[in-house]
């Protein structure tokens, strides 16, 4: 149980962390206004020249894989849950434990190139 614990600790650390970096990396209000940023669709945007309709459509996707990332690691979660409320912490249990923080790993990279 302490190690799954300590799992589940390292995948929220790891999500913070992530937040404090982008926040750190993301230009102050004041070097917002000297590089104006092209609009949706304008070539050398972000976006690639995507119209908006386009761009729409590849965040909803990035949403809807993200959801059924998330609950395919919810019940992973919930498997490993048992087997430790159960005391099994063998191989099975290990694996499923490096399943889901891999799985988690995944989910924070695919949404940080988002």
């Amino acid at each position: 149980m302490r190690r799954f614990a300590l799992v589940i600790s390292a995948a929220l650390g790891l999500l913070v962390a992530g937040g404090v970096w982008a926040e750190i990396d993301r230009p102050r209000a004041d070097e917002k206004d000297k590089q104006p940023k092209p609009e949706l669709g304008e070539a050398g945007g972000d976006e690639g020249g995507l119209s908006p309709d386009e761009h729409d459509a590849i965040h909803k996707k990035l949403a809807e894989e993200s959801e059924a990332n998330l609950k395919e690691i919810a019940r992973l979660m919930e498997k490993i849950r048992d087997s430790l409320s159960r005391k099994q912490t063998g191989e099975p249990t290990q694996s499923d434990q490096r399943d889901a923080v891999k799985k988690l790993q995944e989910l924070i990279d695919k949404v940080g190139k988002g």
